[in-house]
């Protein structure tokens, strides 16, 4: 039989994906806001971050499939804090920025 320790040990910690009409994405991200505090880091993976004049806004806003994921492969999956990263966007915007690359590459399962 195998140790609590040892299954805790197992859990990888990942950032979670939430995948919204583009209408409400500045909502989600007050709420969460509102509701966490700074509980959760907010990453908003929609619009251009050269185009924001909002200086939170902006420092939150991804802007390409590679920053994304060079956010996402710096968070250790041993960090239970990782699991406090959000990566919000629409349903468009994700299909649109992962297209040729997958959800694979975007979402690993590891």
């Amino acid at each position: 039989m195998q140790r609590q320790e040892d299954k805790e040990e197992l859990i990888p910690y990942h950032a979670s994906l939430i995948l919204v009409p583009a209408r409400v994405i500045i909502q989600w991200v007050g709420q969460v806001d509102r509701f966490f505090g700074n509980q959760f880091r907010v990453l908003i993976f929609w619009g251009d971050p050269d185009h924001i004049g909002d200086a939170e806004r902006k420092e939150r806003t991804i802007g390409s499939l590679d920053d994304l994921l060079d956010k996402l492969h710096n968070l250790a999956p041993e960090d239970p804090k990782s699991a406090y990263t959000l990566v919000i966007s629409s349903y468009d915007t994700f299909r649109v920025r992962i297209r040729g690359r997958g959800a694979d590459a975007v979402l690993p399962m590891s």
